[in-house]
């Protein structure tokens, strides 16, 4: 009795080990998508604001990067505009700036996404980079003081 006990515990783990795992998720209404851009610009230059880049996957099977990216559309959300670029769409990422893919592509941007980019309304200028970081309190660390930088001028 017990063998068989044994064996249906491991079935039913090989079942649950094999199922795959969605984290996807959906982006908040608040945010623009890179096809939008222009839109974006114009409400940023228009309420003096900032433009923020997530460079993500909503499609994502990993639980600690959909974290992380809904935490950057929520936490720089009052200081920014901000627009959802898709890492795993190739049109997408040819219509993102340059200087935010060279901000993306920059060493200082991690390896892992979400990779965040803050620039001014006129994409002219870099305001911050924001690597991905898996410690939740080490991040909002990252976004308080992106928004300080922030809240301290015009763009």
């Amino acid at each position: 009795m017990t063998c068989v006990k044994y064996l249906l515990i491991g079935a039913i783990f090989s079942i649950i080990t094999a199922s795959p795992s969605y984290a996807e998720f959906s982006i908040p209404s608040h945010a623009y998508t890179v096809d939008q851009l222009e839109e974006a610009k114009d409400i940023a230059k228009a309420t003096a604001k900032a433009l923020t880049f997530v460079y993500t996957n909503k499609d994502t099977k990993c639980g600690l990067a959909t974290s992380a990216s809904l935490d950057a559309f929520k936490e720089l959300q009052k200081e920014t505009i901000i627009i959802y670029a898709c890492s795993g769409n190739d049109q997408t990422r040819s219509q993102i700036p340059s200087l935010v893919r060279r901000a993306i592509n920059s060493p200082q941007s991690g390896q892992y996404i979400p990779k965040t980019v803050i620039v001014d309304s006129k994409i002219t200028k870099v305001i911050a980079i924001i690597p991905y970081t898996r410690d939740p309190n080490r991040r909002k660390q990252l976004f308080n003081e992106a928004n300080n930088i922030i809240s301290s001028q015009s763009y």
